[in-house]
């Protein structure tokens, strides 16, 4: 609850020291009569100088809001792919993380595990490819909201009709390349059948 406060202030006083007019340029009114009178051009700032002490100001705002957010004193209102924010320096979430026992995918496929077991033939805690050992029967499974879910199959490979998905929507879906690379991917022909 103080960081919020904190950078706000901190922006708040940057702004105004910022636009505070310099001591040189404030009008003096005990001047005596006899004294010779200043050109309003010197007293007064110009186009250029208000134009260049706003975008000063807007430097610094946007200076102090870029390291409240890159320090975690201001969350930002929209989720980076991790490798977006890391190229910006910004925190990067942790993802949450299922385990890759075999004995957790069994709990999740009726009929598994087999009589042989069960193979994880990819796994990052994330995304996993997984099958009944020594069988052609694989599932495919994404960690979300604190549990292993089956992804649902686009379509159907042929002519060996086993399950494929479509590489767009995975990537989409945020799944990491190396997972991809062992998905069976569909062709367009083979997406929806």
């Amino acid at each position: 609850m103080k960081k919020p406060a904190l950078a706000l202030s901190a922006a708040a006083a940057l702004t105004v020291s910022a636009i505070a007019a310099p001591p040189a340029l404030a009008e003096d009114t005990a001047a005596p009569a006899g004294a010779s009178e200043q050109s309003s051009s010197e007293t007064e700032l110009g186009a250029g100088e208000i134009i260049g002490i706003t975008f000063g100001v807007l430097a610094l705002v946007a200076g102090g809001a870029f390291f409240a957010v890159q320090q975690g004193i201001l969350p930002l209102p929209v989720q980076f792919p991790p490798e977006v924010a890391k190229r910006l320096g910004l925190p990067v979430a942790q993802a949450q993380r299922g385990s890759c026992d075999p004995r957790d995918f069994d709990t999740i496929v009726p009929g598994w595990p087999s009589p042989l077991g069960t193979t994880v033939m990819y796994c990052d805690g994330q995304w996993a490819k997984v099958g009944a050992a020594q069988s052609d029967w694989v599932e495919h499974f994404r960690y979300a909201n604190g549990q292993w879910t089956r992804l649902s199959a686009d379509g159907k490979k042929q002519p060996a009709d086993y399950v494929c998905f479509n590489g767009y929507k995975l990537r989409d879906m945020g799944a990491p390349e190396e997972f991809i690379r062992v998905a069976t991917i569909c062709t367009p022909d083979e997406i929806g059948r």
